[in-house]
């Protein structure tokens, strides 16, 4: 069973997680939370920590006094002071999950404990999802493959993405380069395209502009009625022209700001609504003489953006194989949708396949702080063996009769010191070997040169949480391992 307050990220979750082998039962409310989880007994409950009225704590403290859930073992998503991990950990919560979630991390999550072994990783190139916006306009590039998950992590995003900005007619310019033959099925091009069902978007068929050379797909929209009406456009700039003109919405450009040489994304008018500058075309001597024997001191194009300069030939804007080079110039001045933004936080594959891969390995933890043991144990326990030492006096030994992958340290140890312990651990094991983090409340530059010059540059400031830890242990063994 999943609690969380963000309706459209429980569709997403639930959907993702299907594909992942979890049969998931979603709840936005606590309270109706509670009654189902004491009707349907699940085997796991995921507790989102923040509610608008009854939350996660209040939801635990119902829950252990409940005869009938009260064994049913909890995972809770948040951010959390070392205070709250050691309250929730009375409350018997089986791990914690930094928010926003991470789809993959909870999926590998929910393998380990279950005891479930987790498919093997897919041989093809991940599926590559690029979404940019600008106000009603989003782009969005896919390549590579359509993984299930990817596509509904895609239809959250514009759902999300929508109703934060409060937008109810959104324009969509969809940019396909290439697909493995194998994933342009229907039932893909349906998944891809379910945001166009979403109950609580109104989006035009007109308002959605395909550029693809995949024949596949082209056939698959042009067969299909629902799909038909999309418009299959020939290059980046037809696709973003048509989207971006507004016929309610006026603006002019002085007529001294053409420049010789130029194209512009729009059809310019003189005052008369006669077309001046043809969209695309180049401005050259003869149309600037024109402005200049019929007096025009401005032209008029219709959009709510800012006009764009494109100082490129119209051969070039014709191929595919410049749209990379075409992408990026008009993608200046839209922002990434970025889904740390969001309830959900997307790993790279390389995270999931590397935390994989340290199954079993050693993790050693130098702190007298207790909640700091709690955080990195809860972060790390599922994947490496966690072994804790409260004052380093036998680090000498520990690294005589075993191999660590990682050492934990904390910044404020004395008697030996920090740089005690790192010489010791440098003594025995390169950086190849181990890598060493130092956790630290704050540091100033001389401290941070002392930790270089002793064996490590690999450094955590408060305030923690999982998904900083999880970062810093992947970059550091990455890094580390090819010195």
């Amino acid at each position: 069973m999943f609690l969380h307050p963000d309706r459209f990220f429980l569709e997403f979750i639930k959907e993702f997680l299907k594909f992942k082998g979890f049969d998931i039962i979603p709840s936005h409310d606590c309270v109706t939370g509670f009654s189902l989880a004491v009707k349907i007994l699940p085997d796991l409950i995921i507790l989102n920590k923040n509610f608008p009225h009854l939350d996660g704590k209040g939801f635990l403290t119902k829950k252990r006094t409940s005869s009938v859930i009260s064994f049913i073992p909890v995972f809770v998503i948040g951010d959390f002071s070392t205070e709250e991990l050691v309250e929730y950990k009375r409350e018997n919560v089986s791990v914690f999950l930094s928010s926003p979630v991470d789809p993959n991390a909870l999926a590998e999550r929910l393998y380990l404990f279950f005891n479930i072994v987790p498919p093997p990783p897919n041989k093809h190139t991940p599926m590559l999802l690029d979404i940019h916006s600008r106000g009603k306009i989003i782009i969005i590039q896919i390549e590579g493959n359509l993984d299930p998950g990817k596509t509904e992590l895609l239809v959250y995003l514009v759902r999300a993405y929508c109703r934060d900005r409060k937008i109810k007619s959104p324009r969509l310019f969809i940019i396909i380069p290439s697909l493995y033959p194998e994933n342009i099925t229907k039932d893909n091009i349906d998944r891809l395209f379910k945001f166009t069902t979403c109950p609580e978007l109104d989006i035009k068929p007109h308002n959605i502009k395909i550029l693809t050379t995949q024949k596949e797909v082209i056939s698959i929209l042009k067969r299909s009625a629902e799909y038909t009406k999309f418009e299959i456009v020939k290059n980046f700039f037809e696709g973003i022209k048509t989207l971006m003109i507004d016929f309610d919405k006026a603006k002019t450009i002085p007529a001294e700001f053409l420049k010789l040489g130029t194209s512009y994304i729009f059809d310019l008018f003189d005052k008369n609504g006669k077309r001046i500058i043809p969209a695309l075309s180049i401005v050259n001597e003869e149309v600037l003489e024109t402005l200049r024997k019929e007096n025009i001191s401005s032209l008029t194009y219709y959009s709510d953006d800012t006009i764009r300069e494109i100082d490129l030939d119209l051969e070039e804007i014709e191929s595919i194989p410049e749209l990379k080079e075409l992408y990026d110039v008009l993608l200046v001045e839209y922002e990434s949708i970025g889904s740390e933004t969001q309830s959900v936080k997307i790993w790279d594959e390389k995270y999931t396949l590397f935390f994989q891969s340290t199954l079993g390995k050693k993790v050693l933890i130098v702190t007298k702080d207790e909640s700091l043991n709690q955080l990195i144990m809860n972060t790390l326990e599922a994947y490496l063996e966690i072994h804790i030492e409260r004052d380093g006096q036998n680090i000498d030994t520990l690294f005589v009769e075993q191999d660590f992958c990682i050492a934990f340290i904390d910044a404020q140890l004395t008697n030996p010191s920090t740089l005690d312990i790192l010489g010791i651990i440098r003594k025995h094991a390169t950086r190849r070997k181990t890598s060493v983090i130092i956790m630290a409340e704050k540091i100033d530059k001389a401290s941070v040169v002392r930790f270089r010059d002793s064996g490590t540059n690999n450094i955590i400031v408060s305030p923690f949480s999982t998904n900083k830890i999880m970062q810093k242990v992947f970059e550091s063994v990455t890094l580390d391992r090819r010195k």
